[in-house]
């Protein structure tokens, strides 16, 4: 079972150890253990006790739980089964009656983004911390997926919509990088940046040429040595 999901069965079972001695969060850990077992349905009960339980806690607990969920999950990426759609709907309705409620802190905005994918709330967090970390390096991440969505054809000699947009995207993600205090993912971000607007770079070079052969080939005659994504089509 492990050889294919190694991460996310690993991650399970060391989610579930940690919190086995956590009071409170006793269903949580048995949820966490009996997913990395593959037994969905008594996991899924366990979790159902554990969220009936963490509805009786004030609010103020309810909100310290979900956090900490929440920058869990995301830590731990690995374990992509952690985050079920009961315990998902769980956080989002706490963060979100919170975030309703007009904080003046990131906190509840930052975890709704990341839970969400929805930008706005990312960009409420660093209206009210514009050191964050977490919604620093998610809109970056955001800012970079969506220009690698418009040149992911390009190996067809196809641009997916306007390259001065795209141009600015990679301006946004350049400047989120000076901010992010991690130096890995600050020169992840960097390197990202400056492929891509190389390869922005050499499109608006051969779209000035006669183009009498692709832009896959134009870049390799050039030197240039891009990334390109393949693009499959199925029929049936």
């Amino acid at each position: 079972m492990y050889y294919w999901n190694k991460d996310n069965f690993e991650g399970l079972r060391r989610i579930g150890e940690v919190y086995a001695s956590r009071e409170g969060f006793a269903g949580f850990s048995r949820y966490c253990l009996l997913r990395e077992q593959g037994l969905k349905k008594p996991a899924l009960k366990a979790l159902d006790e554990f969220l009936d339980g963490a509805r009786q806690r004030e609010v103020g607990q309810q909100r310290a739980i979900v956090c900490e969920i929440a920058d869990l999950a995301f830590s731990n990426s690995g374990a992509h089964q952690l985050l079920s759609h009961a315990l998902t709907r769980y956080l989002r309705q706490v963060l979100r009656a919170w975030c309703d409620e007009g904080p003046a802190l990131a906190e509840p905005y930052r975890w709704m983004g990341k839970l969400t994918g929805e930008s706005a709330w990312l960009q409420a967090a660093l209206a009210h911390d514009p050191q964050d970390q977490v919604a620093l390096r998610q809109l970056a991440l955001d800012e970079l997926g969506e220009v690698d969505f418009m040149v992911h054809h390009l190996h067809e000699s196809v641009f997916l919509g306007d390259v001065t947009v795209a141009a600015t995207k990679l301006t946004r993600a350049s400047a989120l990088a000076r901010l992010i205090e991690a130096e890995t993912t600050r020169s992840y971000i960097d390197g990202e940046v400056c492929s891509l607007r190389e390869m922005l770079e050499a499109w608006a070079v051969y779209q000035q040429g006669d183009q009498s052969v692709g832009f896959a080939q134009w870049c390799e005659a050039q030197a240039h040595e891009f990334r390109f994504l393949k693009s499959y089509y199925y029929t049936e």
